[in-house]
C-alpha cells in the first residue's frame, strides 16, 4: 500500500461566484501556478480530468493524466493509484 504524504485538489466546473480553474484547458497555467504557489513536483503529479481538455493540459504540462469515463470511474482510478 502507498501512502500518500500530500495531496492537492484543483477542481473546476462552470461556477457562478468563482472564475473557475479550468476557464483556460487545454493551457496549462493553472498546473505551474499551483506547482509554484503550493511547492508541487510536477513529474510526481497525478492530474484526473474528466474531459479530453482536461488530458490534453495535462499532458502539454508534462503531468501524469488519467480520464475519468463511464468505464472507468473516480473510485476506480483511485483504487489503482493506491
Amino acid at each position: 500500500m502507498v501512502l500518500v504524504k500530500q495531496a492537492v485538489i484543483l477542481a473546476g466546473g462552470r461556477g457562478t461566484r468563482l472564475k473557475t480553474l479550468t476557464d483556460n484547458l487545454p493551457k496549462p497555467g493553472m498546473f505551474f501556478r499551483a506547482a509554484r504557489e503550493h511547492h508541487i513536483d510536477l513529474t510526481k503529479t497525478i492530474f484526473i480530468g474528466d474531459d479530453e481538455r482536461d488530458v490534453e493540459a495535462g499532458e502539454v504540462a508534462g503531468i501524469k493524466t488519467i480520464l475519468v469515463t463511464p468505464r472507468k470511474n473516480l473510485l476506480d482510478i483511485i483504487k489503482e493509484i493506491v
